[in-house]
């Protein structure tokens, strides 16, 4: 199980992810959701 302070970072990169993927959809460009969550697995998986 990960530390709070790493655990806070994870959250912290996936919110960064969303935000980016949001700001790409709106702008007409951007990943699948498929690449966003695959994304997101690895952030969580580098933590195990």
């Amino acid at each position: 199980m990960a530390s709070l302070p790493r655990q806070a970072e994870l959250e912290r990169q996936i919110l960064r992810l969303l935000v980016q993927g949001e700001k790409e959809i709106a702008e007409g460009r951007g990943t699948g959701l498929d690449t966003a969550l695959a994304e997101a697995d690895g952030l969580l998986k580098a933590d195990e």
